[in-house]
């Protein structure tokens, strides 16, 4: 029995014992778990990441910068390292320099003033580092062409389309290749219809209605037959029509119309202003009536028009019509009813007849044979040792003065080598009535 005992009080201190220490244990584990929920934590600074005490992990956002570029954060303050990128480039009216792409830090030891490029007439020049205009324009630098036109005996006008500017150039200094030493420029000596005196092209610049804007004249490239009407502008362009036989066909140019007309008895109508380039319409054959029409007719040469071997006769139906330019007669006849012409000069063996209109100057030079039946002159001429003034008058006709008074021909002295007469028209005599005569032969009845 005592050995009973002894057994049951080692069971009982046994539990008792392993009690304890159970609560034991579990006291301290609790305890210690205890203790770190209360922990306050304790960092280096707002950017570290685990608790210096506990070493708990936390979540940050990082570090914060004023940009790219900022050396320190302004949470923590800790340093870093980092390098400009002086990639963007800066300028003004005077220089141009860098700055960093990430802070906008300007670059100092790069600022310089802008540099290169070429000033003109226009623009300013452009800096060939940041392509920003800078600086004055430079009036004597041209980009555009040089037109020039004469001026007075010696100089040239040269006119710029860059900028208008318009400048002297001494004539003598354009070579025959039309090249100005002056302005290094090809230097077209360029007449009133736009031809140069030198090489003879013709530079017109023309319009959407194929009028050239600096010799005021149209040129159309081309027009329909029927209708005349320009196949480029659309207005109606035609420069003269051929009736023959009451048709009517229109052609671009009077040369077009003289072509088709020559060799027939028709009528060559002038249908809008005209200006020849080149040779002068030709008329070779045929019996042809030119009608002005009230329009301007002229011609890049000396002569609009050119009779030769044929019969022609020249008028203006509506008035007001002109012929810039002299009508030659070499070979044919001419007669003139009506118009406005700046001469007439004949040749040997032709027959001019006048009727009517108004004529800068006609002359008899030599075998030609010269009627004036009409018609108002400013200037005629007869080569004394071919004739006189009276041989151009047909019977009963004779020359007044601007003030109506009939011209007393042997009156009109030799000057040079022609008889000369001006501003003058032809008409019939007037024949004065003699009573005495008159009542003489009353008295016989």
């Amino acid at each position: 029995m005592g050995n009973s005992i002894k057994k049951l009080a080692t069971v009982i201190l046994t539990t008792i014992s392993c009690t304890l220490v159970f609560t034991a244990c579990s006291f301290r584990f609790d305890f210690f778990k205890k203790d770190s929920q209360a922990c306050t934590h304790v960092y280096d600074n707002a950017c570290d990441v685990a608790c210096n005490e506990c070493d708990e992990a936390r979540e940050v956002a990082g570090h914060v910068y004023d940009n790219a570029c900022d050396m320190v954060c302004n949470e923590c303050e800790e340093f870093r390292s980092i390098q400009h990128d002086y990639s963007v480039l800066q300028s003004n009216e005077t220089y141009h320099w860098y700055i960093c792409s990430g802070c906008e830090r300007e670059d100092g030891e790069n600022k310089a003033r802008h540099t290169g490029g070429e000033a003109t007439c226009q623009e300013q020049a452009e800096c060939e580092v940041c392509e920003v205009a800078y600086g004055e324009v430079n009036a004597e630098n041209h980009t555009g062409q040089a037109t020039h036109k004469f001026f007075d005996m010696e100089l040239t006008e040269c006119t710029y389309d860059c900028c208008g500017a318009v400048e002297n150039h001494y004539q003598s200094f354009i070579d025959t290749n039309c090249y100005c030493e002056e302005c290094e420029e090809v230097a077209h000596l360029l007449d009133e219809y736009c031809q140069c005196y030198d090489c003879r092209e013709i530079f017109h610049e023309l319009d959407e209605t194929c009028f050239c804007v600096t010799c005021s004249w149209h040129f159309h490239s081309a027009v329909d037959a029927e209708t005349g009407i320009c196949v480029d502008c659309n207005q109606f362009g035609a420069a003269a029509s051929v009736v023959e036989n009451n048709v009517k066909v229109y052609y671009t140019t009077l040369d077009d119309a003289i072509s088709v007309a020559n060799g027939k008895d028709c009528t060559i109508i002038i249908e809008n202003n005209h200006l020849g380039q080149g040779t002068p319409a030709k008329i070779t054959s045929g019996n042809i009536v030119v009608d002005l029409n009230g329009k301007i007719v002229s011609s890049t040469s000396n002569t609009a028009l050119y009779v030769k071997g044929a019969m022609v006769t020249v008028c203006d139906s509506v008035g007001g019509g002109e012929m810039l330019k002299r009508i030659f007669v070499t070979d044919g006849n001419l007669i003139v009813e009506s118009g406005k012409y700046n001469s007439v000069t004949p040749w040997d063996g032709v027959t001019v007849k006048v009727y009517g209109g108004e004529i800068g100057s006609i002359a008899k030079t030599d075998t030609e044979i010269v009627k004036l039946y009409g018609g108002s002159f400013e200037l005629v001429n007869v080569l004394a040792r071919v004739g006189t003034l009276a041989d151009l008058l047909p019977v009963g006709y004779c020359f007044y003065d601007e003030s109506g008074n009939e011209i007393d021909l042997s009156t009109v002295e030799l000057d040079g080598v022609y008889y000369r007469l001006n501003n003058v028209t032809v008409g019939c005599v007037e024949l004065e009535e003699e009573e005495e005569e008159f009542g003489g032969f009353g008295d016989l009845f």
